[in-house]
């Protein structure tokens, strides 16, 4: 997909430009936002990025009437910029990168077609994105809480009969 360079005339599209693809990096065809280059402020710049991809996924929801299970979707986008962009230094290249705002435009622009065209919107493929993510989320949650559980064995084996040796098979 072509990046414009210059602003969309829609609302939301306009702001999620700014916050994605404001700014072209020279000698490339690569583009940021203000969303890459606020977020270069500790603490403070994830917090502001997140109350503007908040902000567009809100717009999104009052005026196009998304389905919930697609509003469900930009949440996500939202929240794993949010989280992952808050890591210190690997989170401002993905910030850069994955252009959580640009990617929920994209999933109006898709609600937006569907209903032009057949007057629906399909949302079997978010719920199956959905059903992904909250597996793949099950499935960290348990692999932390395995590994927690097994230290904890361990630790105790070890606090018991004073010897780390048996204490981590």
């Amino acid at each position: 997909m072509e990046t414009p360079k210059r602003p969309p005339s829609d609302p939301i599209e306009k702001l999620a430009w700014y916050m994605d693809e404001a700014f072209q990096v020279p000698g490339t065809r690569f583009r940021v936002g203000w969303d890459a280059l606020i977020g270069l402020i500790p603490g403070l710049g994830e917090t502001i990025m997140l109350l503007v991809q908040a902000l567009v996924v809100v717009l999104a929801v009052s005026r196009e009437r998304v389905p919930a299970v697609v509003a469900a979707r930009m949440i996500l986008n939202v929240l794993l910029d949010s989280v992952l962009g808050s890591i210190p230094i690997a989170g401002d290249v993905f910030d850069a990168f994955f252009k959580a705002n640009t990617r929920n435009i994209a999933l109006v622009r898709q609600v937006r077609s569907q209903r032009a065209t057949s007057g629906k919107v399909s949302t079997a493929w978010h719920y199956a994105f959905i059903f992904c993510v909250v597996a793949a989320l099950a499935a960290v949650v348990a692999g932390c809480l395995a590994l927690v559980f097994w230290i904890s064995r361990a630790l105790l084996l070890w606090i018991q009969t004073g010897s780390p040796s048996g204490a981590w098979v």
